[in-house]
């Protein structure tokens, strides 16, 4: 009688899933539990239950407690290393996985879960095989071949990671992800117009996608098309007012048309929304220099600075400055210090170069840039500046 009860309860629960309300869902599922407490079939149920209401905590102990009633069933298996993977257990959960696999090796879902643990905890060697074997046993799953393509982007095989973003297209061409990582992998390569081409099939899909627009101006911006990718960064930022990055990349290409004034007044739109971003920083003192306006390109290379003291880059920019005001000295001081910093970087020893020689030391001027030399020997300026030592 009480399982019969209990059977009507967990048929009454089913009819609540059916239609999404996973709070009554639950609650008939518990009155099964209240009225057969040792009836395991329950507990897996439960246990999704409280995983579909996304309260990971609670799911937990009646998963691990139906895996104890049934240690040979995969599903269950595989639902305990869900329950883990949401609560970042990443090491439970790839035991639970490659358990799942071993009790059903056919199951291909088993093996991209691993891979996707295996992908959050940046191992990518071994995600990628996971990927690569779940794309075998369902080779019409296009999500696997865009795991197998992001897995191949961190390795830094790029034409691999584009052949597989093709096939996940072919299996799935209305995804707008799809189109953007193929896209992203085309610039891994340096292949701006095919990067474009997808970039704009990615808008010609998803009209609103803001990042669609974002890679297509990039695209125009590398192949030095800046008028385009002013307009596909304005329509982008139309999308998603909020979004920094947008900002920064438009006063870029407004940068490379000489137009100052609205290259600083969208990096200062971009420190407005993300105010610790050193980059920007560094771009907004750049633009200073350009237009001789030392004073506030200093001010923003030592925010930058307050940001991030052990930044070479910011050192040498500081130093710049003091070169573009003829105060030798304080240059010299700001590029030692970048080079300290960064040892290995030619650089900064061609500007210690210029510096000593400005301040009359010409020894130190040859021996700094005979350094840059040794550290970038294919460098033409610097062999240039090297000559041109010597001669004097």
């Amino acid at each position: 009688m009480d399982i019969e009860l209990a059977n009507q309860y967990i048929q009454k629960a089913d009819e609540y899933l059916d239609n999404e309300d996973f709070e009554n869902h639950l609650k008939y599922l518990l009155k099964a539990n209240d009225i057969l407490k040792d009836y395991a079939n329950v507990w897996p149920l439960i246990a999704k239950a409280y995983y579909l209401m996304e309260d990971y905590e609670n799911a937990m102990p009646w998963a691990q407690k139906a895996v104890d009633a049934f240690p040979s069933d995969a599903n269950t298996v595989n639902l305990l290393g869900d329950i883990c993977y949401e609560l970042e257990n990443y090491e439970v959960c790839v035991v639970c996985y490659k358990r799942a696999i071993d009790l059903e090796p056919k199951n291909s879902t088993y093996y991209a879960n691993a891979g996707h643990t295996l992908f959050r905890r940046e191992e990518f060697e071994q995600a990628l095989q996971y990927f690569q074997i779940a794309s075998r046993i369902t080779p019409n799953h296009a999500s696997y071949y865009n795991m197998i393509g992001r897995c191949c982007d961190e390795l830094e095989n790029f034409s691999e990671a584009v052949e597989n973003y093709h096939k996940a297209i072919v299996f799935d061409p209305e995804d707008s992800t799809y189109l953007t990582n193929l896209a992203l992998a085309y610039k891994n390569l340096e292949k701006y117009d095919e990067m474009l081409k997808y970039a704009k099939k990615c808008v010609l899909i998803e009209p609103e996608n803001t990042y669609g627009y974002q890679l297509a101006g990039n695209a125009h911006f590398w192949l030095e098309e800046y008028d385009d990718a002013i307009q596909a960064y304005k329509k982008a930022i139309v999308l998603d007012p909020e979004d920094e990055t947008l900002y920064k990349d438009l006063g870029d290409a407004l940068s490379w048309k000489d137009e100052y004034d609205k290259a600083i007044e969208n990096y200062k739109r971009a420190l407005a929304l993300d105010p610790e971003w050193v980059r920007c920083y560094l771009s907004l003192g750049a633009m200073y220099d350009l237009k001789e306006e030392y004073d506030s390109a200093r001010a923003s290379y030592l925010k930058a600075r307050e940001l991030d003291p052990r930044n070479a880059e910011i050192y040498n920019k500081l130093g710049d400055v003091s070169f573009y005001e003829s105060n030798y000295e304080d240059a010299l001081a700001h590029y030692q210090i970048a080079a300290e910093l960064d040892p290995e970087d030619g650089l900064y020893f061609y500007n210690i170069s210029t510096a000593f020689w400005e301040l009359g030391e010409n020894e130190e001027a040859v021996n700094s840039i005979k350094k840059a030399i040794v550290l970038d020997p294919d460098n033409e300026d610097f062999r240039a500046r090297y000559e041109e030592l010597q001669s004097e």
